[in-house]
């Protein structure tokens, strides 16, 4: 009988441990490799793609900002037009001799030391990473360049030919390959020189810029340690352009053509590859494409086919999954042991001690329970009431650990209770002062504003009038605009947009105020106002470290002469409504080069003269108008804009202007825009011919 109870018990104990071990081993050696390989396939996607949009925004930072560069530095203004074009014997001797040419020789110093050349370097002096810059004429010589390059004649190189084909929204970049003017790595950004007045005209030459490859990927290393995944970055036919992480020494890897067709054509972007070394690495692939610049419109050409790859070799990825199965393997044959022996013991010497102890210690802890139950009662709380307070919590009386708790839980309860009404106090009050100092900022922004329109009336000519809206997209607004009498007859008008809203942008508006005052006396010539103001907002914000600019326009309305003198930095042309004609549009059309104040600090603006008819509407306004959006992300603008004052020719100026304002919120579905918004209506009303009083919005 006892031989029998105890094989019984060996048995049980051997069945209870021996299945969830074997299943434990079968589950690992399938579920957990099948899951392993897919997250890391997964992982490594993820990193990949992460990368590959890192270099791509990268790339794509460096190309607009050597277009920038050439838009700003007015680049087409300065490559000399070609002279007679050279035969191909003197071609040939001036490529014979330039790599033996030093900076004594006139034909190399002509290249490098010029004004352009000048402006190039500067670039490169706040650019170190582009290594490299030159120009050619229209016809291949170079006209500057930063240093000495290669050859002298480009017209037969490649990258030359392909940029003059280029298309006006087009740039070609090409890499990475090496190249032996620079002596690195590189990628080549190419662009064709352009006169932008003159579109469709040949190109005026071509500028080229060698980005170091190194430089641009070298922020994206990650740091080397033992079992990172390789990181590299690899072409269509698999050689290793540059490898980020995980190469240790003397290990280079190969992945050869076959593994790379793999990668490149995988729609999942990963998977299991084998390398030319002959190991099977799991891996996650992104394609690195520099796609169409979305700010400027460029499209990029003949950027090669770049994937960023991070891999491992499969071994090492199951290594975990094995070395726990081994682990489970040694615990399990331990366990198993272990329970027979105990099996053993328990039924040939503790059969009934033990089965006494547990009959024993299962009526204490019955008991015990019962206990606990006697002071607290039930322990679910009754349907209404909410948790219970620390009244509840200091009624806990068990005698035991669990009393211990209550009452240290009690104690730290109460504490972040205490802490958390002291931090509610503490938010509240800070909140008020923000809120106090938001407010009276506002205050004082307005009070920057004009407070009453100026009486410009002519007896002979006419009278001018004025209204406006004003609303800021939060407590204080980057829109600014001033009306300023000049004399019986005319007024200046000025309407300025700094960059952004809130705080940042209304200091802005602040020092527009105060330089304003100081240039009052100037404010009769537009072109010569904002120069001045230009110069002065230039040197007040030229040492912070974030961009800061504005757009503007100045204008003179005159009603003796019947007509408008401006000057624009930047800002939106005016809507011009004429009541004669219940015809309206803007003011003017394509305006030449007008940087906003505080880009430029030598910015030169040019006065325009344009004619005011009698009874003629301008209507002034900033981007926050123009660019309202709807629900479906659609914006107000110009059209939208121009209609509505076209169909309120016959009101006054403020039925004008709260029209304007009322249509752009029904077309918004809402009281509050995203951005700041300033509309200003200046009316030109003659004595002989009154507008009819303002009935409403029409």
């Amino acid at each position: 009988m006892a031989l029998r109870i105890r094989s019984k018990f060996v048995a049980i104990l051997l069945v209870a441990a021996g299945i969830p071990l074997a299943l434990a081993l079968i589950a690992n050696m399938v579920v957990g490799q099948r899951r392993l390989l897919a997250a890391q396939r997964v992982l490594f996607l993820e990193s990949a793609q992460h990368l590959a949009t890192s270099i791509d925004l990268a790339l794509v930072a460096e190309i607009e900002k050597v277009r920038e560069w050439a838009m700003l530095s007015r680049l087409h203004q300065l490559v000399p037009a070609p002279g007679p074009a050279p035969g191909p014997g003197e071609v040939a001797r001036r490529d014979a001799a330039w790599p033996g040419l030093d900076m004594t020789s006139p034909l190399l110093r002509g290249v490098v030391e010029n004004r352009v050349a000048d402006e190039l370097r500067r670039f490169q002096a706040f650019n170190p990473i582009h290594v490299e810059l030159l120009v050619t004429d229209a016809r291949g010589g170079i006209v500057a360049a930063t240093g000495k390059t290669t050859d002298y004649w480009q017209a037969d190189e490649p990258w030359w030919t392909s940029a003059v084909a280029q298309a006006e929204n087009e740039v070609t970049v090409d890499g990475i390959q090496y190249d032996d003017s620079a002596n690195v790595q590189a990628f080549e950004i190419c662009l064709a020189v352009r006169d932008p007045s003159r579109p469709g005209e040949p190109p005026l030459g071509v500028l080229k810029s060698v980005l170091r490859a190194g430089a641009l990927l070298e922020p994206f290393r990650r740091l080397r340690h033992q079992g990172t995944p390789r990181v590299f970055l690899m072409d269509a036919a698999g050689a290793v352009a540059f490898e980020f992480a995980g190469r240790e020494e003397g290990s280079a890897i190969h992945p050869g053509v076959e593994a790379a067709a793999t990668i490149g054509t995988s729609p999942e972007g990963h998977g299991v590859v084998k390398f030319r070394d002959g190991k099977s690495y799991v891996f996650g692939s992104g394609l690195v494409t520099v796609r169409r610049l979305e700010h400027s419109g460029l499209v990029v050409r003949g950027a090669r086919r770049l994937h960023v790859v991070v891999a491992r070799d499969r071994a090492l990825v199951l290594a975990p999954i094995r070395a726990q199965m081994g682990m489970l393997l040694g615990a399990g044959v331990l366990v198993l042991t272990g329970c027979l022996w105990a099996g053993w013991y328990i039924a040939s010497r503790k059969i009934i001690d033990p089965i006494e102890r547990l009959r024993a210690g299962a009526e204490r802890i019955s008991a015990a329970i019962a206990g606990q139950q006697e002071p607290g009662g039930e322990t679910a709380l009754p349907e209404g009431r909410g948790p219970p307070s620390f009244a509840d919590i200091d009624r806990i009386q068990t005698g035991d650990e669990i009393e211990d708790l209550a009452r240290s839980f009690g104690t730290m309860a109460r504490r972040v209770a205490g802490y958390q009404e002291q931090l509610e106090r503490d938010i509240a009050a800070k909140t008020e002062e923000i809120r106090r100092d938001l407010m009276f900022a506002r205050d004082f922004q307005r009070s920057l504003l004009p407070c009453k329109y100026p009486v410009v009336t002519d007896s002979l000519s006419g009278s001018l009038h004025f209204h406006h809206i004003y609303q800021p997209a939060n407590a204080v607004s980057g829109d600014f605009f001033d009306i300023r009498r000049i004399s019986d007859a005319s007024a200046a008008v000025f309407i300025a947009d700094v960059m952004g809203h809130g705080a940042r942008s209304a200091l802005a508006t602040a020092i527009l105020a105060t330089l304003m005052q100081e240039f009052r006396d100037e404010a009769a010539d537009p072109a010569r106002f904002l120069q001045r103001l230009n110069r002065q907002f230039h040197e007040v914000v030229r040492t912070s470290e974030d961009l800061l600019f504005v757009t503007a326009f100045h204008a003179v309305f005159d009603t003796h002469e019947g007509r408008i003198r401006w000057a624009s930095a930047g800002h939106h042309a005016p809507i011009i409504g004429n009541r004669s004609t219940r015809d309206a549009g803007p003011l003017y059309e394509n305006l030449p080069a007008c940087p906003a104040l505080g880009l430029l600090p030598e910015a030169v603006y040019t006065n325009h003269v344009a004619a005011l008819p009698q009874d003629s509407v301008i209507l002034l306004f900033t981007d926050g108008v123009l660019e309202a959006p709807d629900i479906h992300g659609g914006e107000f603008g110009r059209a939208r804009l121009t209609a509505s004052l076209r169909k309120r020719l016959h009101l006054h100026a403020r039925g004008i202007v709260e029209g304007v304002v009322a249509d752009m919120r029904l077309f918004t579905a809402r009281d509050q825009t995203p951005d700041d918004v300033c509309v200003l209506a200046v009316e030109m009303q003659s004595h002989t011919n009154p507008v009819q009083s303002f009935t409403g919005i029409a």
